[in-house]
């Protein structure tokens, strides 16, 4: 993903699923596939792939950012600003711009995550 190739990014972390299928990280390659959808412009099965990383691993909530901006570019806006509310309870002086600081993407995912979180309110 971080090279800008969502469809081998796909194959390799399905592999990493099939290889390894009780991966204690196992919900790192659900995240992995969900942000190669959104890379894609494929934002509900995104966030569908996200949903299943969270119910893995709830306490992963980074994965709420990605899974609101998905939410936010299908235009789940509810969805998204459910999502949003209940990370900002957990994390309430996060702001977008610490959130992409702290982001290991690339520009272009940093720049369509940003847009997503803006779109629902995410404070700046």
């Amino acid at each position: 993903m971080y090279a800008q190739h969502p469809d081998t990014a796909i194959e390799h972390f399905e592999r990493a699923v099939r290889l390894s299928p009780l991966d204690p990280m196992h919900f790192n390659a659900l995240v992995g596939i969900g942000a190669a959808h959104s890379g894609k412009g494929q934002y509900d099965e995104a966030a569908r792939w996200f949903k299943q990383a969270l119910r893995e691993r709830p306490d992963a909530l980074w994965t709420c950012l990605l899974q609101a901006a998905a939410y936010a570019h299908a235009g789940r806006l509810e969805e998204a600003r459910r999502t949003v509310a209940g990370f900002l309870q957990a994390y309430p002086g996060m702001t977008v711009s610490k959130a992409i600081a702290a982001a290991p993407s690339a520009a272009p995912v940093n720049k369509r995550i940003a847009e997503g979180l803006h779109r629902v309110g995410f404070p700046e």
